[in-house]
């Protein structure tokens, strides 16, 4: 971020448990929003060991694939000693974050999260590029 030259991140919007999108969350110093569906899928991985031994047990009980395995491996450095953080803000149905420029609305219900991941990334490019 510091590279683009952009204000500090201060919210990252998880839009769904897919490993790809919340493992990586531990890196910013930011507000983690998530909705409450989210929440619980992601409570299995908080609970999770990442060392090899722990991998490998994972991918052989189908609980992630082996790309995910070998993908942790090379990108989280002292695995053995990760946690996955807790979500800051979980909500429900509906979220209103006040940017000071605008207003995002999240909605659980009425968007699918795919969108609102692409609402959010539209934004982020609108206020900051």
């Amino acid at each position: 971020m510091q590279k683009l030259n952009v204000p500090p991140v201060k919210y990252v919007v998880i839009t769904h448990a897919h490993w790809d999108h919340f493992l990586g969350m531990n890196e910013f110093d930011a507000s983690v929003i998530v909705n409450s569906q989210t929440n619980e899928l992601m409570k299995e991985w908080q609970s999770f060991s990442y060392d090899d031994s722990s991998l490998q047990k994972y991918v052989s009980q189908d609980l992630m694939n082996v790309k995910c395995a070998e993908i942790i491996k090379d990108d989280i450095p002292n695995r053995n000693d990760f946690k996955l953080n807790s979500p800051d803000i979980i909500f429900e149905k509906t979220l209103t974050i006040d940017l000071e420029i605008r207003s995002v609305c999240l909605n659980k219900s009425k968007v699918r999260m795919q969108t609102i991941q692409q609402s959010c990334m539209f934004l982020m490019r609108k206020l900051f590029f």
